[in-house]
């Protein structure tokens, strides 16, 4: 009886015991699930703009928050594990209460319109192992738990945003898994902890484009784990440390646009595994490690913008890995050294801006990879290999500013991958190719400031893509060729300082695309094409220095967007047409040496003048010598106007009207000589002489017997006749065009003024 008794009492106190457990257990767990969703929602409550409506329609009480959106749970705890919210385009800002999912070991919330600071809470996530937040506007500084006592993090990436404050000086201090932390693009200043070495598992560490300041500390040689080290666009100083050479693992390195001074340490080149290294833009000197051959695998060299002298090292042959070779901007002499024809994986090489002297090396021409040839502003001479012609990938060629001689090889016109040829400030002679229709590629070309001769070739303009021709300051010939319906996407035409004769094709005024024509300083004939006004993006007009007759077409004055006018030194004849002020947007207008003649327009609607040239024309004021210059008054609304030159125009009479006094304060030069101008200067315009200073005074008439030449300048205060006398009288350096006995002068108070001629 007793044990029939017992056997059911210990079973029955069995299951009361494991009844009472699952359900002490289930409460707990449906208290922590609660947690967890009461976090969430508060979360949700901070948002402010739900664009994509994902967790206004997901994020529901009544489902799970296992199956909400973004949301991912534990299978055992049923736990929130890991939150990704990344590019759901939210507004708001992470509330504290995120600090409440103690099970999360990921957060990413990149890629989305976040505000305010980064929740110091979340320092308190132990099992945190990965935090995105890159590419929002979180301000602040970093929550210093976060860097120093969170053992389980692994990563961390605040890029893109506005972060601001100093990193903690005990960084890295409990966070021994952190492999990859990324702070770049922010507002973060300060040093560089010296603690960073205890972050001993360090994989990638990117500081880029903050305001970081002081040395790069030595100790960041210990992080023996490193691979990636980028901390470019930031103000350190100081050397760079050769203790990074330690650093054996490493396969980038970028320490661009800083203030790093001091020799290129030869430790960095012992990094053979290293694949990039940018140290261009620093305050570098010295020259360039000769054991730079260890680097074997390395792709990139930029050193760019450095002050390194010296020679380009002859092992640089063996980098065979490279793929780009950026030395630009140093103050590198020697030569080229032609071991860098072993470069074949070469795809951009930039030596420009440098002292290099000798020939252009023609095993450049095995570089077939070559997509970009940079040795513009050196000393090169000697020709142009014929051999670039073998880099069938090259799209760019710029050889600009250097004593290289010869003709330009056909060749080279055989690459049709070319995009841009720059060959501008040379010696190079003989006539263009005239293969150029073989470069279907081709946008730009640059052959300005050479001994050219010959025509230009016809088929230049059959290069359908081009935008850009500069043949300026060469001694080209010939006609213009007429052959222009090709040229659909030209931009800017350049052929001033040629010996180019005929007339202008009017086929250039169809190439709608055209905002800059140069034609001046040629000789070039016959009239100014009437359907320039077809040229509604026209910008620039300078057709000076030809022989050009005729008359100015009203047409121009429909070139809404035309900025210069240059017609001077022509033999252009007939009034200027008053359609010209219709040109809004015109700054510069130079019609000086013509012939031009009746009145001058009333220009005061160009709100944008800055020049006005129309000396040595045959020009009248007025209709009657007894009325005021009225377009004088009328420039008073040119607010820009800096110089004003309407002299030796003989038949310019008239009054000065009163209210001369109002031609604007940046006014620097009026000129008027060999005029028939009457009238007094108003005090309004002498402001003064600056006769201390030994400037120009204010109002200078060059003849005496009548008002013949102004010159006029900006000035800052008043000089009396008597002081006018004192520090110019005797014009000792004979500055004055002029002497001062030879005037008849009279004062208005403290203003130099002139005699009102009879």
């Amino acid at each position: 009886m007793e044990t029939s008794f017992l056997l059911p009492f210990s079973l029955m106190l069995l299951i009361t015991t494991l009844n009472i457990f699952f359900t002490l257990t289930l409460s707990a767990t449906l208290t922590d699930s609660t947690t967890d969703q009461d976090a969430l929602l508060e979360f949700k409550n901070a948002i402010t703009v739900d664009t994509n409506g994902v967790l206004s329609n997901s994020w529901l009480t009544n489902s799970s928050i296992c199956e909400w959106a973004g949301v991912t749970c534990g299978v055992k705890h049923h736990r929130v594990t890991a939150l990704n919210l990344s590019n759901f385009a939210l507004h708001g800002k992470l509330t504290p209460h995120l600090g409440n999912l103690t099970f999360l070991q990921t957060l990413d919330v990149s890629s989305n319109n976040f505000t305010g600071v980064l929740p110091t809470e979340l320092s308190k996530l132990h099992r945190l192992k990965h935090v995105n937040a890159t590419s929002n506007n979180f301000t602040g500084e970093v929550p210093r738990g976060i860097l120093t006592n969170m053992s389980s993090l692994e990563d961390i990436d605040l890029r893109y945003n506005k972060l601001s404050g100093e990193l903690p000086s005990d960084i890295c201090n409990n966070t021994p898994k952190l492999k990859r932390l990324f702070l770049s693009i922010n507002q973060i200043y300060g040093k560089i902890p010296r603690n960073i070495y205890k972050c001993s598992k360090m994989e990638e560490l990117k500081l880029s484009r903050n305001m970081f300041n002081g040395n790069i500390p030595t100790q960041v040689g210990n992080l023996s784990m490193l691979t990636y080290l980028s901390i470019s666009y930031n103000d350190l100083q100081g050397d760079i440390p050769r203790q990074i050479g330690n650093l054996s693992s490493l396969l980038g390195l970028d320490l661009a646009s800083n203030k790093l001074a001091g020799n290129i340490p030869y430790s960095l080149f012992d990094l053979s595994s290293l694949e990039f290294m940018h140290l261009s833009r620093n305050n570098l000197s010295g020259s360039i490690p000769t054991n730079l051959d260890n680097l074997r695998n390395l792709q990139t060299l930029d050193l760019t913008m450095d002050n390194l002298t010296g020679h380009i090292p002859r092992q640089i042959g063996n980098l065979t890995s490279l793929l780009k070779l950026e030395l630009s901007g140093n103050r590198l002499a020697g030569v080229i050294p032609k071991e860098i024809g072993h470069l074949t994986s070469l795809t951009r090489l930039s030596l420009d801006f440098n002292r290099l002297t000798g020939v252009i090396p023609k095993e450049i021409g095995h570089l077939t990879s070559l997509t970009q040839l940079s040795l513009n502003f050196n000393r090169l001479t000697g020709v142009i290999p014929k051999e670039i012609g073998h880099l069938t990938s090259l799209t760019r060629l710029s050889l600009d500013f250097n004593r290289l001689t010869g003709n330009i090889p056909s060749s080279i016109f055989n690459v049709s991958s070319l995009e841009s040829i720059y060959l501008n400030g040379n010696s190079i002679s003989g006539s263009i190719p005239t293969n150029l229709d073989n470069l279907l590629n081709l946008q730009e070309l640059s052959l300005g400031g050479n001994n050219l001769t010959g025509n230009i070739p016809s088929s230049m303009f059959n290069v359908s893509r081009l935008e850009f021709i500069f043949l300026r300051g060469n001694k080209l010939y010939g006609r213009i060729p007429t052959n222009m319906e090709k040229l659909l996407n030209l931009q800017g035409l350049y052929l001033s300082g040629n010996n180019l004769t005929g007339n202008i094709p009017s086929s250039i005024f169809n190439v709608s695309s055209l905002e800059s024509i140069y034609l001046d300083r040629n000789s070039i004939s016959g009239s100014i094409p009437t359907n320039l006004d077809n040229l509604l993006n026209l910008q620039e007009l300078s057709l000076g220095g030809n022989n050009l007759t005729g008359s100015i077409p009203n047409q121009v004055g429909n070139i809404t967007k035309l900025g210069t006018l240059n017609l001077a030194n022509n033999k252009l004849k007939g009034e200027i047409p008053t359609s010209i002020t219709n040109a809004s947007h015109l700054m510069d207008i130079y019609l000086g040496s013509n012939s031009f003649s009746g009145l001058i327009p009333d220009f005061g609607n160009l709100r944008y003048l800055l020049f006005l040239g129309l000396s040595d024309n045959n020009l009248t004021g007025v209709k009657s010598p007894n009325q005021e210059l009225e377009f004088l008054s009328g420039l008073a609304n040119c607010l820009i106007l800096f110089s004003l030159d309407i002299s030796n125009n003989p038949m310019i009479n008239g009054i000065l009207p009163a209210s001369i006094g109002n031609l604007p304060k940046s006014l620097s030069t009026f000129a008027a000589s060999n005029c028939s101008i009457r009238g007094i200067i108003p005090p309004e315009i002498v402001t003064g002489c600056c006769c201390g200073g030994r400037r120009l005074p204010s109002i200078i008439p060059v003849q005496t017997g009548k008002v013949s030449c102004i010159l006029l300048f900006p000035i800052s205060r008043i000089c009396s006749l008597r002081q006018f006398e004192r520090d110019w009288g005797n014009d000792p350096a004979n500055l004055l065009p002029f002497k001062l006995s030879d005037l008849s002068l009279q004062t208005t108070g403290n203003v130099v003024g002139m005699n009102p001629m009879s």
